[in-house]
């Protein structure tokens, strides 16, 4: 959009801008020095009211991201939307079997299959969140640029930014829960901590990151949640689909530099493609802390789809407040046909 959500004359023009030409012709257009006229409108209609904080709620969501985001390091995962239903279906198609030569062409009017592999998703994030601006705030919002500013903000901070560390949360929960699941193979090596374990460290990660380019059974969790499949699942992972989630802590002893060698990256392209996190989450107890410090995976390991983004405010004339909402539904899982390798220090 292109609207500098720090001028509050340009967000009101911009919002009003978006409004219904009825609406629109009610309120004035805003100047560095007529917020009193402009606010009258707004303070004195519920239907200008709602109309234009619903419009203001939906154009800030489409600015926020330019502006005032945390970034949320795990959207890398985010696949898209979900529109229809409740649920997601992944369909991978496996190796097919090799066969000796039929010189008699017995098999040509033979069926054969296709080996296909599903997993579902379901939707199971519905929530929202809530912000009230009281009567003495909204007249105070149109009593300064800055007070509408801050009225801004408020909802900046309340709506969008919970939401974007709430996704964090979420996706870091959803590893947590593979990981928790035992469903990620383990790779046991010592925490890096000086120059002689961080380059065992890095010289693990490149050979892991070498092996996920070829085809193998080895590193999805398909291959462990069924064990009883006589046909076990062969993937692989390109270099440039690969992610290293870390911490801090073990970053922190590493040469990047060496790493991203170890990628066949620049320096700049291995650090798009690293993802710091500040830890692992705790055991299936719930308390006691991973000692996890690292996974290597595909991008495609986590999957997060978008189904609902609703924002809208509610006027309420009886107490002349304004309650905003910004719902969020979406689905998240790990798959179980994408490689991933969890690093934990030895026993």
């Amino acid at each position: 959009m292109g609207v500098n959500i720090e001028n509050g004359a340009e967000v009101v023009n911009a919002t009003v801008g978006l409004m219904s030409a009825n609406m629109r012709a009610s309120i004035p257009m805003a100047t560095a020095d007529n917020i009193a006229e402009v606010g009258k409108p707004i303070l004195q209609w519920t239907d200008v009211a709602n109309a234009f904080y619903s419009t203001l709620i939906n154009l800030i969501g489409m600015t926020y991201v330019e502006y005032r985001q945390w970034k949320n390091p795990l959207s890398m995962f985010k696949r898209g939307d979900s529109i229809l239903g409740s649920d997601v279906r992944e369909i991978a198609i496996n190796l097919a079997v090799e066969k000796d030569y039929d010189l008699s062409g017995s098999r040509l009017l033979t069926n054969e299959a296709p080996d296909l592999k599903v997993a579902y998703y379901r939707l199971n994030r519905q929530k929202d969140f809530e912000v009230t601006n009281i009567e003495a705030e909204l007249q105070l919002a149109f009593s300064s640029w800055d007070n509408f500013g801050t009225l801004v903000s408020r909802i900046v901070d309340n709506l969008y930014r919970s939401n974007e560390v709430a996704e964090y949360e979420w996706t870091k929960a959803t590893i947590n829960t593979a990981i928790n699941d035992s469903k990620i193979p383990v790779t046991n090596i010592a925490l890096p901590v000086d120059s002689a374990t961080a380059n065992a460290f890095a010289k693990t990660v490149k050979t892991l990151s070498d092996k996920f380019t070829f085809f193998s059974t080895s590193y999805n969790a398909y291959n462990l949640m069924n064990t009883t499949d006589a046909n076990p699942f062969k993937t692989f992972t390109p270099k440039e689909q690969q992610v290293l989630l870390i911490t801090p802590e073990a970053l922190s002893s590493l040469d990047v530099d060496s790493l991203a060698t170890a990628f066949n990256m620049s320096k700049v392209e291995f650090m798009g493609r690293t993802v710091v996190l500040d830890d692992f989450g705790t055991g299936a107890d719930g308390e006691t802390p991973l000692t996890a410090f690292a996974m290597l995976c595909d991008s495609a390991f986590i999957k997060i789809w978008d189904k609902t983004r609703y924002f809208n405010t509610f006027v309420n004339p009886a107490n002349m407040s304004a309650k905003h909402f910004f719902h969020v539904w979406q689905t998240y899982g790990y798959s179980p046909f994408a490689n991933a390798v969890l690093f934990k220090p030895q026993a």
